[in-house]
């Protein structure tokens, strides 16, 4: 039996407590050789953070030192691992709320403009075609600050577009900034020996607000992305030449310059 030193162990315990002193072997030891119980070495070991060597040299260091199986027993328990973190709650595909997809240009699109829908899938590039407006019946008013009165014809040199589609048939607009695909005309053409021609106005009016729209097709559109829409245009369009008028061309050919360009196509059986 070891011998008991109330004094001295009051004081050992006390310094490693208040030091907050991580304990390991060396002071497991430094406590039994100040003459500490058993059990107020367990509460120690207990309650303090501690690094412990439970090698079997380590573990008979101890014991040689005068430790006793619950000493040991406490120093095992410290060294042992804790129990392993709670695992997750699995997460509920009914509650989960799925991402926004993130939208991306289609591939060969890539500047403002009008495409098509290649039987390979892909987007293709509608080249442009300059238009002109014709100057035979056009006449300018000084009282109307120059605004062009008569009706106001556009032409386009040869008689057919070099792309030829088959209906149903897509395309995608992606329009300049500040402008929509509700700004485009579809225009048809009326197709002569060497050139195809369309009216653009009647009398100073749009054909799309005059009531005599035979040159203007109306069409919808989808909404894909900022700036981009997909129109479907299905078999009720016809056969024929057509073309896609961007808003600035169509202002364009209304002003002095009196030119611009058109996206266009044929359309076959």
């Amino acid at each position: 039996m070891r011998k008991r030193l109330p004094a001295l162990a009051l004081l050992a315990i006390s310094s490693l407590l208040f030091a907050q002193q991580e304990m390991n072997n060396a002071a497991v030891i430094k406590l039994l050789k100040a003459g500490l119980s058993d059990d107020l070495i367990v509460t120690t070991i207990d309650a303090s953070p501690g690094k412990y060597d439970t090698s079997a040299d380590a573990l008979t260091a101890l014991r040689e030192a005068g430790a006793d199986s619950k000493v040991i027993s406490a120093v095992l328990m410290k060294s042992a691992p804790g129990p392993p973190p709670s695992p997750a709650p699995p997460i509920s595909l009914h509650d989960a709320t799925p991402a926004a997809p993130v939208w991306k240009m289609p591939a060969g699109v890539s500047d403002p403009g009008v495409y098509f829908l290649a039987h390979d899938e892909s987007w293709k590039a509608l080249l442009p075609e300059p238009v002109t407006r014709k100057a035979r019946g056009v006449a300018k008013s000084v009282a109307t600050e120059g605004r062009i009165k008569g009706d106001v014809n556009a032409i386009v040199n040869g008689s057919s577009a070099t792309l030829t589609l088959t209906l149903p048939v897509s395309f995608l607009i992606y329009a300049p900034e500040g402008s929509s695909a509700g700004d485009y005309l579809l225009l048809r053409f009326h197709a002569h020996e060497k050139h195809r021609e369309f009216r653009l106005e009647k009398g100073g009016e749009f054909h799309r607000s005059s009531g005599e729209a035979r040159d203007t097709v109306d069409f919808s559109t989808q909404q894909l992305a900022p700036r981009v829409f997909q129109i479907n245009l299905g078999r009720e369009l016809g056969t024929g030449e057509f073309g896609f008028l961007a808003p600035q061309d169509a202002s364009d050919l209304r002003s002095d310059a009196g030119h611009g360009k058109m996206y266009t196509f044929s359309v076959v059986k």
